[in-house]
């Protein structure tokens, strides 16, 4: 900040300033904003402090605190609110956390100048971490405010001497089915706990290595191996390309496993070593070329003793395992074995007695494919992605044909003991009814979907979408078949429906971007963490949780996803959905209400019995899904009794004052549909703020949503 800047903010009242210590410690940032009455207009920039910060370690930053004042409104003279923060920077949705130098093994003098960027990013806090006590004994901190009326606040002496504790009574927390934080767990000092707002029946992960600078060659002379099993899922050979061609990186012998664990029990040339160019030109291709195959023989203990005696032959002690719960318990129930299969095979003579000392245990990370994300412990697996899109793609053509002829489509999905392909894809199409395992229909099921199709014909709608999951049962535990369904609707309303089973397609074809970047991710992540693990680590499963690879512990994750089928069995769904966890309740709950044809009667929502008036508009160029974006909000909005507006033509539009008042039907069948049914332009509003702020008025508008690019952010500064 140059001196000039600094003179002014101080004469204004107290302006931020930027206060840097040595260059052997990491900086302080001070921000300090005006409060109290008469206080001079100013606009907060939170994001500057942190682009002046002279360190970083190969795009990580170190840790740095930073002082924020909150600013009252300027018509309340009160004292500002300090608060304590440690910043982590969020780049492009991927939270990459700044580690010092104690955990990175360097010095600060060894770490490279932070370049100044324009890009603004985004902080997370630490907020739920554990924070080890005294981990900065000797330092100093001081606190203080500025402007208006003052009040005492208590800080730690600049002595450095800690004020002593105060000691209150434990609370008793919450019950188990609220969310609570569940109690602390020591973890490994160089290992950083990656916690969110979680339940105490939650799974607790542990943050990858994703985002740092690893040292080639770094594990060299390991031999490790990776292997495919149980059903395909499209970007599995993004997987395959990732862990190859890390662990060639790192310094490792790679073999491939072909055929599964069949391959791993039969092999000769089933297990062969890879290469760099082995897994050239292979990412976009879907299934997997080293094949997969469910292996009877490895169930029992003959077949796993073959599989080791097999292994062992190259010296093989690290396996990569892609494929469902199934194949990962499998891989652990080998690991347990281990040790007295090597003894068996040396008393047997079929191994030389040295390889005990030489491969003691065996490691195991697991990476999930399965394209029903069936899984617990992860956002997403991978495969499932390219299934809906290929579920989403059918369902749009079949809605052309269904038009024209006034037909009901009954669509079955994969989904044998998951709804979620189902669920998401009902959601998307908006699917007039969806059959999942985790919550059947109620008992009379076939008197409320055939009144609701009926309504809807008589609503003047040419078409019916009803979603089945090959898995769907009723309350009683009976299943609900796609020809079952299409039995009750042509009986009942003698409408011509037919039946489309989509199948294996939904497995089949080129992955999706993002699947093919999820098995990159994954697949690097999970050579780490199996080159990092000790006799004593227990294996993991490389998951996504937030966008950010982390690691969970793999029995933890399989118990939770067979407590989910354990659920279902007892007929106890209310479990089952929240096994499945918050993403899962979130979409259920989200089409439960989306998908009604009528405004909820429901008497609690969010207006506390008020009446506001609610805008939307599309700014900026055309995106998919901005139609998804308005039908959600106009039904949320009218959901919680207010009075929604449309406005067309974006800005102009909401210059020259065209609203038009929203109803419920509406915005049927808008998310299928590109562009922007509301209309949206690439204009600034630079000379229509007069009118802009007379149709608000007008209108009495009290909240104003705006979806679209970069134009928003120009109305919001005015």
């Amino acid at each position: 900040m140059s001196a000039s800047s600094s003179k002014k903010d101080e004469e204004s009242g107290g302006g931020r300033q930027l206060l840097h210590e040595a260059s052997s410690v990491p900086s302080i940032m001070l921000q300090s904003l005006p409060a109290g009455a008469g206080a001079p207009e100013f606009t907060p920039d939170f994001t500057s402090g942190y682009m002046d910060s002279p360190y970083c370690y190969d795009g990580n930053p170190p840790p740095r605190f930073s002082i924020e004042a909150e600013t009252p409104p300027v018509t309340t003279p009160r004292t500002q609110d300090v608060f304590l923060t440690s910043e982590r920077l969020g780049r492009r949705g991927n939270i990459s956390r700044r580690r010092s130098p104690s955990e990175t093994g360097l010095t600060w003098s060894q770490l490279a100048p932070l370049k100044r960027s324009d890009t603004q990013g985004s902080f997370v806090g630490r907020e739920g971490e554990y924070v080890q006590p005294m981990t900065y004994s000797g330092r100093s901190l001081a606190v203080f405010t500025s402007g208006g009326d003052s009040q005492a606040l208590s800080t730690p002496s600049m002595s450095g001497e800690l004020p002593t504790p105060h000691h209150e009574e434990e609370e008793k927390g919450p019950d188990d089915s609220g969310d609570t934080l569940p109690p602390l767990r020591d973890f490994s000092p160089s290992r950083h706990r990656f916690t969110l707002k979680s339940r105490k029946d939650s799974i607790i992960p542990v943050a990858g290595k994703e985002g740092l600078a690893i040292t080639p060659q770094l594990y060299r002379g390991r031999s490790m191996a990776v292997f495919t099993s149980g059903g395909d899922s499209q970007g599995m050979n993004s997987a395959v390309r990732s862990v190859v061609r890390m662990g060639l990186y790192l310094g490792c012998r790679v073999f491939f496993i072909h055929e599964g664990y069949q391959g791993m029990v039969d092999g000769g040339n089933n297990i062969i070593e890879a290469s760099w160019n082995s897994v050239s030109d292979i990412i976009q291709k879907g299934g997997t070329i080293i094949g997969s195959a469910r292996c009877k023989d490895f169930r029992e203990r003959a077949g796993r003793l073959k599989a080791a005696e097999n292994l062992l032959q190259h010296s093989i002690t690290n396996l990569v395992c892609i494929g469902g719960d199934g194949s990962l318990t499998g891989a652990n129930q080998f690991r347990k074995d281990w040790a007295g299969l090597v003894q068996e095979l040396i008393d047997a003579g079929r191994v030389p007695a040295s390889k005990l000392a030489e491969c003691p245990n065996i490691q195991i990370v697991g990476l999930v494919g399965s394209i029903d994300n069936d899984f617990c412990g992860t956002d997403m697996t991978i495969g499932t992605d390219t299934a809906l899109h290929r579920i989403i793609e059918a369902t749009d053509a079949v809605v052309s044909t269904a038009q024209s002829h006034q037909r009901a489509f009954v669509i079955e999905v994969m989904g044998r003991h998951c709804g979620y392909l189902a669920l998401v894809a009902g959601l998307a199409s908006e699917a007039d009814w969806c059959f999942i395992p985790e919550w059947p229909p109620p008992t009379n099921w076939r008197e409320l979907l055939c009144e609701k199709l009926a309504q809807m014909r008589s609503e003047g709608n040419r078409l019916n979408i009803i979603i089945v999951a090959e898995g769907a049962i009723d309350r009683d535990g009976s299943p609900i078949s796609a020809e079952l369904v299409q039995k009750v609707i042509t009986e009942t309303l003698h409408y011509d429906t037919r039946v489309t089973v989509l199948g294996h397609v939904q497995r089949g074809g080129c992955p999706t971007a993002f699947d093919r970047l999820l098995g990159c991710r994954m697949g690097a992540e999970a050579v780490l963490a199996l080159m990092e693990m000790t006799p004593e680590s227990e294996p993991c499963v490389v998951s996504i949780d937030g966008n950010q690879m982390v690691r969970v512990p793999l029995m933890q994750c399989v118990e939770r996803t067979q407590a989910v089928q354990k659920a279902m069995d007892n007929k106890d769904w209310d479990t089952a959905v929240r096994l499945r966890g918050r993403s899962f309740q979130r979409n259920l709950e989200t089409y439960k209400l989306l998908t009604k044809l009528h405004i909820p009667k429901e008497k609690v929502n969010l207006a506390g019995g008020h009446t506001f008036n609610l805008a939307i508009m599309n700014v900026g160029a055309p995106a998919g899904g901005m139609n998804a974006a308005v039908r959600s909000f106009v039904r949320l909005g009218l959901y919680h009794h207010c009075k929604v507006y449309g406005v067309h033509n974006s800005f102009e539009g909401l210059a020259n004052g065209q609203f038009k008042e929203m109803k419920w039907g509406d915005v049927t069948n808008w998310v299928m549909h590109g562009g922007s049914f509301l209309g949206t332009q690439k204009q600034l509003p630079t000379k229509m703020f007069d009118r802009i702020a007379k149709s608000l008025e007008h209108f009495k508008i009290h909240a104003l949503l705006m979806v679209g690019g970069f134009e928003v952010s120009v109305l919001r500064r005015v």
